[in-house]
């Protein structure tokens, strides 16, 4: 994708600052700057997911991989050893099971996985007594320790191209467009924040008890905070104009959030 004119800057200005390159962030290293790598096909320059990349194949070449559309898991299914044999789902408002020879894998998300555990019977026993679910297994952290990241960032007007231009200039977007539809080049293969940095705190950053309780509570190369170069999250109106926004986030919040359910079901 066309990189972004106003990252090429930011990226100079870190190095001054004396962040290190870290080359996409691929090695397992979070500490430093880098361009990042996008879901974006190379060669037709359009979005590309975990369908169009990976399934697609997978459907055309596995014969044991079945995929159930307009369809949610309304709970998982015990045995009386308490062993998961499979789940109830329901498709456009049928329900219906499907079974498990050997396990069940939950990947809904930070918000359904709890959700599912909880009305099928694993969670703080108290709350699932409330509503009138049959407690499997008696697990107070189900839902607990919800962690998130505080994100900010202030806002300038610049005078190098960026897409905040493009949604309030009448010229530029068509040409951005065509640009696209007919080249694949243009300001409109880039997504619009392609440029990360992550620091550790530094000595003297932060307040004595403050730095303890990070170092305690994260592994020694996590990052304290993170940067993204963007130029049109926190616009507040679109006037044809080209801003900048230097995104920092907090990566170590010591706030903590919880999922709960207020029913017996997944609706």
């Amino acid at each position: 994708f066309q990189v972004n004119a106003i990252s090429s800057w930011v990226d100079r200005a870190l190095a001054k600052m004396g962040f290190p390159e870290a080359q996409g962030f691929s090695n397992g290293n979070l500490l430093g700057r880098s361009y990042i790598t996008h879901t974006i096909n190379p060669y037709t320059r359009r979005r590309e997911t975990a369908s169009s990349s990976y399934l697609r194949e997978a459907l055309m070449e596995s014969n044991n991989l079945n995929i159930f559309t307009r369809t949610l898991v309304k709970r998982v299914l015990f045995d009386d050893q308490n062993r998961a044999t499979g789940v109830t789902v329901s498709t456009d408002g049928f329900e219906w099971k499907i079974g498990a020879r050997k396990e069940v894998i939950l990947s809904a998300g930070v918000m359904r996985s709890p959700q599912l555990l909880m009305v099928s019977g694993i969670g703080p026993k108290d709350h699932l007594e409330q509503l009138g679910i049959p407690v499997r297994s008696d697990l107070s952290g189900v839902g607990q320790n919800m962690q998130d990241t505080i994100i900010l960032g202030p806002t300038v007007p610049v005078k190098v191209e960026s897409h905040s231009q493009l949604m309030g200039n009448k010229e530029t977007l068509p040409r951005a467009i065509r640009e696209y539809n007919e080249q694949r080049k243009g300001l409109l293969t880039n997504p619009g924040q392609d440029y990360f940095a992550f620091e550790k705190h530094q000595p003297g950053m932060l307040k004595e008890s403050t730095a303890a309780d990070i170092d305690a509570a994260f592994p020694d190369d996590w990052p304290t905070f993170s940067y993204i170069a963007l130029d049109d999250t926190f616009v507040p109106q679109y006037d044809g104009k080209n801003y900048f926004s230097m995104s920092a986030a907090l990566m170590t919040p010591f706030s903590r959030g919880t999922v709960t359910i207020n029913s017996n079901d997944t609706a």
